[in-house]
C-alpha cells in the first residue's frame, strides 16, 4: 500500500489485490534454497514437537513451489542435519521467552 498498490484486506479473510496490480514471484537463489533447506532440517531434528511439525510442512510448502532448476537440491538429500542434543524443555523454554 505504502508504494501505491491499492490493497485490502479482513481478518479471517485474507488480503485482496485489485485488479491491474501484481506482486512479482517471489524466486530465491540456489543458495538460499539450501539455507532454507539446512535451516529447517535442522529444526525438524532438533526442535520440539511443533516445531518439528512447523519445519516439516514448511519445508513440504517450499518443494512444491520450487521451479523445476533449482528443486533437485531439495530432493537430492545433500544437505542433512545429523542428530542433536535433546532438550526436553525446548517448548517451555519458547513459551517463557514469547
Amino acid at each position: 500500500m505504502a508504494q501505491g498498490a491499492p490493497i485490502e484486506g479482513e481478518a479471517g479473510i485474507g488480503f485482496v489485490l485489485r485488479r491491474g496490480f501484481f506482486l512479482p514471484p517471489l524466486r530465491f537463489t540456489a543458495d538460499e534454497v539450501d539455507a532454507l533447506i539446512l535451516g529447517l532440517r535442522l529444526v525438524a531434528r532438533r526442535g520440539d514437537e511443533a516445531l518439528e511439525a512447523a519445519a516439516g510442512n514448511a519445508l513440504a510448502k517450499i518443494e512444491a513451489v520450487l521451479p523445476p532448476d533449482i528443486a533437485g537440491a531439495a530432493e537430492s538429500g545433500a544437505l542433512l542435519a545429523g542428530p542433536g542434543i535433546p532438550t526436553p524443555h525446548l517448548a517451555m523454554l519458547r513459551r517463557a521467552i514469547a
